[in-house]
């Protein structure tokens, strides 16, 4: 289905539980200026196709959509810019302000911005419970959360994120753009994460509890960028705690900085960090280590 520039909202009656429900299989495609007749010919840079969670309430923000996508297996979400999107309610509805996906649900979105959404919990996506969708040249920009700034990843949820960018994501306790948890080990590559912030730890990315009874090995980086992203307290760049156990290739870690410890990366309760063939240049670490600071519990391996 091809769909023209303009912003579109999931409901007229302020209803925020509304949302844009993708379905099974189904492909959508923005970018259109309506003259085309093959997709190879629309711009999503120029013919910006908005779904928004704005639904025009005197509250403001308060009154928008808990989440404005709603993701389906298979489906497609492509050439599309998600904002708005604001889950501060409770339970299922305080996670996924830009888009949620349950229950074993992994569409493919590509070339998508999400932009100014915030949460509870994952600014602007949440995977939950084997939802696994393929995430391909989409950028995060300046959403926000307690936790997760622009993606949370928990119970078996383990996503393919390639050739993202995440800048200026931030939040008030944990993964100033990421949070990976509960048996979650997604794979990252080409990545750049630049300027985001935690008020807690992991600036870039927190990652913790991956569990072995699911088959999970561990988190992959590949090939990722991550610049001047801060944390107040740990990791700067990645956190990882309690069993959360990257394998880290081929990275970039330029001026990142935490206040206690590991300007890049800090590892601590129990954690084994596989680190090759990185670059660590200019990061700091207040009054732990500038690069990578590990507990005696922990190690790196390199």
């Amino acid at each position: 289905m091809w769909v023209a520039a303009g912003v579109y909202r999931p409901t007229k009656n302020g209803d925020r539980r509304a949302s844009f429900h993708l379905k099974q299989e189904l492909a959508l495609y923005g970018g259109f200026a309506g003259s085309e007749t093959s997709r190879d010919e629309r711009d999503w840079a120029a013919n910006q196709t908005v779904l928004s969670g704005d639904l025009g309430s005197p509250l403001g923000a308060g009154g928008n959509s808990y989440h404005v996508v709603t993701g389906a297996r298979g489906a497609v979400l492509d050439g599309f810019i998600v904002t708005a999107g604001n889950a501060d309610g409770e339970g299922f509805y305080s996670h996924g302000g830009g888009m949620i996906n349950y229950n074993a649900c992994s569409p493919l979105v590509s070339n998508c911005v999400f932009a100014g959404n915030q949460a509870l919990e994952g600014g602007a996506m949440y995977n939950y419970n084997l939802s696994s969708p393929t995430v391909t040249d989409c950028e995060f920009r300046d959403n926000q959360a307690e936790k997760g700034g622009a993606l949370v990843n928990r119970v078996g949820a383990s996503p393919t994120v390639q050739d993202c960018r995440f800048v200026h994501n931030r939040v008030e306790w944990r993964g100033g753009a990421m949070l990976i948890d509960y048996g979650s080990g997604p794979k990252l590559s080409g990545c750049t994460f630049e300027q985001n912030q935690s008020h807690g730890h992991g600036g870039g990315v927190f990652l913790e509890s991956v569990a072995a009874q699911l088959g999970i090995i561990g988190t992959h980086f590949e090939g990722c960028v991550f610049r001047g992203n801060s944390a107040t307290l740990r990791g700067g760049a990645i956190a990882c705690t309690d069993a959360g156990n990257p394998t880290i290739t081929g990275c970039l870690f330029e001026r990142n900085e935490a206040g206690k410890g590991g300007g890049a990366i800090s590892n601590d309760y129990s954690v084994t960090a596989t680190v090759r063939d990185c670059r660590f240049a200019e990061n700091s670490g207040g009054d732990g280590a500038a690069d990578i600071d590990t507990d005696p519990t922990s190690a790196v391996v390199a």
